[in-house]
């Protein structure tokens, strides 16, 4: 249990989910006043209701917390409390043999030198509960300033600075004040020390707020003293990092080698068909691994890291390729009874979580502000556009009068972001235009990022495939122009923006054809404390199975532009015409061939009919009499 909280006998208390049921009904009948007043009366009502919804009046963006800097003071007040419990705890202090006076184990003795006698006769005693205690209140002022959530067993207390952590390389420390990260990030502060003591952890913090970092530094620290003691192995494979797409992964393995380049450490990059050999960190993607397992000397491995896991544990690609099938093969693999796992992401998934909780036992889990809620830093709005049209006007105008560079510019597929091009092609001049998506090869997309990072291109239109992990610094402005089918992409598109406690903006378009799935993102602009549309949050939730079906096929929409087609696509086309005009033409051959075979059927002219024609017949052979003339 954490020094922050009370001990209590958890076998008489009803189940978790019974308490939060009884926590929802309270917020129905009682106001946000009456319930925060209750969480702050007891301890263990804090504890139970982590993670729950709480009915609450929307803060305003200015009175939100990100990236939250430690007070000087308040530094300064829990380092002298550090000095003072270490006063405690070393058995070696020799001025305790001039003390005279007996005194319990439970007292600390600080004794202030005089300019003119080694110790003065007054000395400052005061009681070790006391001084803990206060230390304690101190620790969990830092958690609330910082909005750091836990749960799970003995939780270590966050760190101050990175020369609080232990064995960190002095090259990394270094490096760190050259660039001017100069004091830890909430997630860093409770994931570092958190991971340093090998726990399995789930951890959830806002986009840009250092998430990578949290990872990366424990990793290499654990692995640098490992290699000092294990001497026998030096290029085993010590770490795994997974990661969903292969620009996350390449950032991520660019980010070990800049963080470790003073360590004896070796790094790879799995984009090749055959796995690295003889390096101790793998970074890769799921289905590139997947297949190779059988080829790893896995005995040795210490780490299994899964960024950005919720994406990992969507099902919606087909069993085979799901992110979630071939993580279940991989974490298998790698299970040899000293691997520890960490999953780390923008937003926070039941999937995850139950997933966790199936596999993993005493895992501990770490959530910095509210769960899947947007970054407080970045400026949001939503804009009714009405039509496919009224987006290119309102897009030309923001590029045009209000152009904050650098934009990113997020479309539903690659369809649309070839469409969304040739309908800007009138500003390309004006403004440096490019685009991004999976029918790029690697090579052409790391151009591309290139070209955006330096500064060449200053609008990049993508589809979600850049909406995760990736960092750019210089990204002020993102605009959704296809509304995000889900909460969880909206989150992660925006917070391309507003990084690292930077502000940003992001506009949302939205048009009659999204009203099924724009309730739970004007949820989230609002409880950012921004401004929506009334109107926007009394609208219908969909219900599960519109959900899937929405994720799944997205929103149909008029084109944004007529594109001219490309000579493949019109081989094919001209080729699907002949075909048809081919079975056409055999369809009424056929035809024709079974009406000739087919004999004639004479017509059998029943008896009546016949003796009529014989007598007709016979009466045109016979020659006619005359009639004879009456008198």
């Amino acid at each position: 249990m954490s020094s922050d909280t009370v001990d209590y006998d958890w076998s008489i208390l009803f189940s978790r989910s019974e308490f939060i049921l009884e926590l929802e009904l309270r917020n129905r009948y009682f106001g946000f006043e009456e319930i925060e007043m209750l969480m702050n009366k007891d301890a263990i009502f804090k504890k139970l209701s982590f993670g729950t919804k709480q009915h609450s009046k929307p803060k305003k963006a200015e009175e939100k917390l990100t990236l939250q800097v430690l007070p000087e003071d308040v530094k300064n007040e829990l380092k002298e409390l550090e000095k003072k419990i270490a006063a405690v705890n070393d058995g070696s202090n020799k001025k305790k043999k001039n003390i005279k006076k007996k005194r319990t184990e439970n007292e600390i003795v600080i004794i202030t030198k005089n300019q003119n006698s080694e110790m003065s006769e007054s000395e400052i005693v005061e009681d070790k509960d006391k001084i803990t205690e206060k230390y304690n209140k101190k620790i969990a002022e830092l958690r609330r300033l910082n909005r750091i959530y836990y749960w799970g067993d003995d939780i270590p207390n966050p760190i101050l600075e990175f020369e609080d952590v232990q064995n960190i390389p002095e090259g990394t420390l270094q490096l760190l004040q050259t660039i001017g990260i100069t004091d830890p990030s909430p997630i860093q502060m409770q994931a570092i020390p958190l991971m340093l003591q090998r726990r399995d952890t789930l951890c959830c913090a806002p986009t840009g707020s250092g998430k990578t970092l949290a990872f990366v530094l424990p990793i290499l620290i654990d692995i640098i003293q490992f290699k000092k003691t294990e001497k026998t192995c030096p290029n085993a494979l010590l770490a795994i990092v997974l990661a969903p797409t292969r620009e996350l992964a390449s950032q991520t393995h660019k980010q070990f080698i800049k963080f470790g380049s003073t360590a004896d450490i070796s790094y790879a990059l799995f984009e090749d068909n055959e796995m690295p050999k003889n390096v101790n960190v793998i970074v890769s993607t799921p289905n590139r691994l997947v297949h190779s397992l059988d080829n790893a000397d896995l005995s040795h491995l210490r780490w299994l890291i899964v960024d950005e896991s919720d994406r990992l544990f969507e099902v919606d690609e087909g069993e085979a390729r799901c992110f979630r099938t071939q993580l279940g093969g991989i974490y298998t693999a790698c299970k040899n009874g000293k691997c520890v796992n960490a999953f780390f992401s923008a937003t926070y998934s039941g999937h995850v979580e139950n997933w966790c909780k199936e596999n993993i036992p005493h895992f501990a889990s770490v959530c910095i502000g509210i769960r899947n809620s947007s970054n407080a830093s970045v400026h949001q709005k939503l804009v009714y556009t009405g039509s496919e049209h009224g987006k290119i006007v309102a897009l030309r105008d923001i590029l045009l009068n209000k152009l904050n560079p650098s934009v990113l510019i997020f479309v539903q597929s690659k369809q649309r972001c070839r469409e969304l091009l040739k309908a800007l092609s009138s500003i390309a001049a004006k403004v440096p235009i490019g685009t991004i998506s999976s029918e790029k090869t690697l090579a052409q997309r790391e151009e591309t990022i290139n070209e955006f990072r330096t500064g060449d291109i200053l609008v990049l239109i993508c589809t979600d495939v850049m909406g995760r992990g990736l960092d750019f610094k210089n990204v002020n402005m993102v605009i959704n122009v296809d509304l995000p089918t889900t909460v969880i992409s909206y989150i992660h598109r925006i917070g391309r923006t507003g990084r690292g406690g930077l502000k940003g903006e992001a506009i949302t378009f939205f048009t009659d054809s999204d009203r099924g799935n724009l309730l739970p993102i004007a949820q989230v602009i609002h409880q950012a404390g921004f401004e929506i549309p009334e109107y926007t949050m009394k609208l219908n939730s969909l219900t599960r199975e519109k959900k899937m079906k929405l994720r799944k096929f997205g929103v149909k929409r008029e084109k944004l532009a007529n594109l001219p087609l490309s000579k493949a696509k019109m081989f094919k086309i001209m080729k699907k015409r002949s075909d048809l005009k081919k079975e056409e033409a055999a369809t009424v051959k056929a035809t024709a061939a079974k009406t000739e075979k087919k004999p004639k059927k004479k017509t059998k002219p029943d008896t009546k009919t016949k003796r009529v024609a014989e007598t007709v017949k016979s009466d045109a052979s016979k020659p006619l009499r005359k009639k004879k003339k009456t008198i």
